[in-house]
């Protein structure tokens, strides 16, 4: 199969490119090899449908917009998009987004329609246009644009009047509700109404492209590597899930439109230099979007182009980084996307890498005598230690986590304050965080509380991203960690944390002699070594020479941090896929959890599965009938692998994501250890031991979830099944007391993080099995499902916050890490949310027992914020949704 395809955009037409740094997204499609005929218009495509498959019977769309009513379009900062990497590897780097984001708008939106409306008038055809066969889906895409998205989303600047039009309240004009019958009005239309570039895609059975794009025959270099992801994705892309990526390209102008050419290809003839003024030169971003209509079943692809003059990336103290990620294209695994033959070239990267007198991100303090070599070869500027993972590629984006937006607001941190002291009774009195912006309560009370909880962690995280990342910290704080200091960390990681996965595969002993090796200049530490050195110095920096974790000092730990982020670009530019590199991305990915650096998180989790796949440990058994003299370390690889196979799962399932490991899971081969008798469990660590056993039991259940979805398909899943592997989480759990063991331990915190890591793995499987089979809309109220799936899920939300209370007050671990562990990794706030929806429908005694537990466990983020401000949003939220709770029930008592 194959793709006609039409180009129909009005700004997304060839650019004059210095470096192509990525293959347009169609060109891709056109090599799908079942695929389709692209059904393109300009960023419009219309429907003359019925909005019936969008909404159910009640009229209640299925996939819910979440309304932007204080929308404020001339106040909304438009994207910092950053997605280039110093290396170019061809993935196809999508995140799983939300429909609502289907459609962005910010302060150039009058300025851009109103180009757009100019450019379509004057390209015509050239713009815009729609195959035979297409016609259904523009109509059934302009009536779902027209009739419901942009109305219910912006109501501040769309809205539908009752005789039937649809009114652009910036613009002024109007348009029909009913799609016209002419599909080149609809998209023409669409491309005055949205910034976005439309093409709408179909699988036919032709072999052949369509004649208007013969460009779509020349090979994409290094396809292959991809062609079968991006076939089964987009078979299986389902209405209804929304995923995003970007691509970059250089362009040495400043126009949105170009008609003549796109990508530099072999015989193009290069623009003589003297012709070129590069200080005209432009990044130019897609942010491209993916679902599928529910009607025709049309892909429908849309993408929004955002253009950077390059002084302003240079300005930044981005651009180094920029100029690494265009030589990087020669130095990935497709180094076929690398075209560029003149001296311009040359020219633009000396621009992009020259600095500035003042200081800039490039220039960061170090101190030679602490971090040694990790700052003297790592030092980079502000975006290599913001925009850094990867072997992720310009042209298809980075994966999704890596993804920044340029939203971020600059907190200033607010003073100490008094904590008020307030009566504290079941529904009414109640804590007060100081400063609290009361102003917010507005916006948030037409938000769902998993909204609320939502908009807050990510405050948060761009508040400690903002701490960790920032220019002025990159640019200004040194590292200096006495070799004594980190020797004391080193031993008692080692005498506390040894059964870290992967952990025997790195030589304990040239660790234990780092503090020493990395302030002698004539000593070289590969980069993955140096990340797994200052990672474990970060978890050993919480150990003060006991089983009790401290908080430590901050400094410390911000600056142990810092030096992970700084590694990470120049151990992805040396990474081979070595046993090496997979231990540096496991630990990278712990230690990003515990600092509320998900994004970073993730990444590290795909190339840990990556690496491990490469080498061969989902195959650790296949010939061991071959190789019956194995030495006994390689029960430590499977154990290693068994939880490694347990976190993809976990992670698939919390964050909606395929599998990070490519090929099936029927087809590997890693046993179980332990169950040889040349390798006996350790008797004397009974807690490792259990904790593997539990986590093997649940990475099954997991599995037989996903197998059981995979069986399903597009139809509902059957309540029992999930039921039941609910129930078997809670069993084993039971059966191994671990409770028991969580409370019998709390004075060793050490083993009390590990079991309640592991129970919160549980409890937090057991609620996202139920939102994922049943569809749970966090953003409705819980029981419109069974009252045996919310009992479990009700269940499995107490103990889950009751663990976190368990872990911040009476154990008192340090708030900052845990908190970032709980929110991060678990998702806690859903569980909240769970009850905080719920408690109007429990009796009276349950509501107030599960109203205390909200309360004390937002008391003791409250005490974590006073600590760290950046928790501040989150105690606030927390406030806000308690006392809203508060008044429901205060309504249903007045009301009865």
């Amino acid at each position: 199969m194959s793709f006609r395809l039409l180009n129909t955009d009005t700004h997304a037409t060839p650019l004059a490119a210095i470096v192509a740094a990525c293959a347009v997204l169609a060109l891709l499609y056109a090599f799908w090899i079942k695929a389709s005929s692209v059904l393109i218009a300009n960023t419009n495509l219309a429907g003359q449908v019925s909005l019936g498959r969008w909404n159910n019977p009640s009229g209640q769309g299925i996939v819910p917009i979440e309304p932007l009513r204080d929308f404020d379009w001339r106040a909304e900062k438009r994207k910092k998009l950053r997605p280039f990497k110093p290396t170019y590897n061809i993935t196809m780097g999508i995140q799983a987004d939300d429909l609502s984001d289907l459609i962005t708008i910010d302060q150039d939106y009058l300025d851009r329609v109103t180009t757009r409306r100019s450019i379509v008038a004057n390209y015509k055809n050239t713009v815009h246009g729609c195959l035979p066969g297409g016609e259904a889906a523009v109509r059934e895409l302009y009536s779902y644009l027209l009739e419901h998205h942009l109305p219910t989303r912006f109501p501040s600047m769309f809205k539908t009047t009752r005789k039937s039009t649809f009114q652009n309240m910036v613009t002024g004009a109007t348009f029909p509700l009913d799609p016209p019958s002419d599909p080149e009005i609809c998209l023409r239309t669409l491309a005055e109404t949205v910034e976005e570039d439309i093409f709408l895609l179909k699988e036919t059975d032709t072999t052949h492209l369509g004649q208007d794009l013969k460009g779509i025959h020349d090979p994409v270099p290094s396809y292959d590597k991809i062609g079968p992801s991006m076939e089964r994705f987009f078979r299986k892309l389902q209405v209804g899930k929304s995923v995003k990526r970007m691509n970059w390209v250089v362009q040495t102008h400043g126009d949105l439109i170009n008609t003549s050419g796109n990508h530099i290809k072999d015989g193009d003839e290069f623009v003589a230099d003297e012709e070129i003024d590069c200080s005209k030169a432009h990044l130019r971003i897609e942010l491209q979007t993916l679902t599928r209509l529910p009607q025709t079943r049309f892909v429908l692809f849309c993408f929004k182009t955002y253009l950077y003059p390059l002084k302003d990336i240079r300005e930044e103290g981005l651009g180094p980084a920029l100029a690494d990620a265009i030589e990087g294209l020669k130095t990935g695994n497709a180094p076929g996307m690398f075209k560029a033959e003149n001296s311009t070239l040359s020219l633009i990267l000396e621009r992009l890498e020259r600095i500035e007198q003042r200081p800039s991100a490039a220039q960061v303090a170090s101190s030679p005598s602490s971090a040694g070599e990790a700052c003297d070869a790592t030092d980079q500027p502000q975006n290599e230690a913001t925009e850094h993972l990867s072997t992720q590629n310009p042209d298809f984006g980075s994966h999704a986590y890596t993804t920044r937006t340029c939203d971020d607001e600059v907190f200033v941190s607010e003073g100490p304050g008094e904590p008020h002291e307030a009566e504290r009774t079941p529904w009414s009195g109640s804590f007060v965080l100081e400063g609290q912006n009361l102003g917010q309560d507005d916006t948030w009370k037409h938000m769902g509380v998993t909204s609320v909880l939502d908009a807050a962690i990510k405050q948060v995280e761009t508040r400690r991203k903002a701490g960790a990342r920032s220019t002025h910290r990159i640019a200004t704080e040194g590292v200096s960690i006495q070799p004594e200091l980190a020797r004391t960390w080193m031993q008692n990681y080692f005498a506390h944390m040894s059964a870290e996965l992967f952990l025997t595969l790195v030589d304990r002993r040239l660790l234990e002699l780092m503090p020493d090796l990395v302030t002698m200049r004539h000593v070289h530490l590969d980069a993955c070594m140096l990340l797994i050195y200052y990672a474990i110095l970060w978890q050993g920096c919480f150990l003060p020479g006991k089983r009790c974790f401290i908080g430590p000092d901050r400094k410390y730990a911000r600056q142990l941090y810092l030096c992970c982020l700084r590694i990470i670009p120049s151990w992805q530019r040396e990474s081979a896929g070595t046993v090496t590199d997979l231990v540096a991305a496991m630990y990278m990915m712990r230690t990003a959890a515990e600092s509320f650096d998900f994004e970073t998180a993730l990444e590290m989790h795909n190339l840990a599965c990556e690496y491990a796949e490469g080498l061969q440990m989902h195959n650790l058994d296949r010939n061991s009938s071959l190789s019956p003299d194995k030495p006994p370390s390689t029960d430590d690889d499977r154990k290693g692998m068994w939880e490694l196979i347990q976190m993809d799962l976990f992670y698939r399932l919390i964050h909606d994501k395929p599998p990070a490991f490519s090929s099936s899971i029927q087809n590997w081969r890693v046993n179980l250890p332990w169950l040889s008798v040349d390798s006996p469990p350790d008797a004397d660590a009974p807690v490792p031991t259990m904790t593997f056993i539990l986590r093997s039991r649940l990475a099954l259940i997991l599995a037989s979830f996903f197998q059981a979805v995979d069986e399903a398909k597009d139809g509902p899943m059957t309540p029992g099944l999930v039921e039941s592997l609910c129930q078997q989480i809670e069993d084993v759990f039971q059966d191994w007391k671990l409770h028991e063991w969580i409370q019998s331990l709390k004075d060793d915190h050490v083993y009390t993080w590990i079991l309640v890591d592991l129970a919160l793995a549980g409890y937090t499987s057991i609620l996202f099995m139920l939102r994922k089979a049943m569809a749970i809309d966090p953003n409705t109220l819980p029981f419109a499902t069974s009252n045996a799936q919310m009992r479990i899920a009700t269940n499995a939300s107490r103990r889950i916050l009751g663990l976190v209370y368990h872990m911040l007050h009476e154990v008192n671990q340090p708030g900052l890490e845990t908190l970032s562990l709980v929110l991060g990794t678990f998702r806690a706030h859903v569980a909240y949310a769970l009850i905080a929806d719920s408690i109007t429908e429990l009796d009276p005694e349950r509501a107030v027992a599960d109203f205390d537990l909200l309360e004390r466990v937002a008391r003791c983020v409250e005490t974590v914020a006073k600590e760290e401000k950046d928790f501040t949003p989150l105690a606030r939220a927390l406030i806000y949704v308690n006392a809203s709770v508060k008044k429901r029930v205060a309504d249903g008592e007045s009301s009865s």
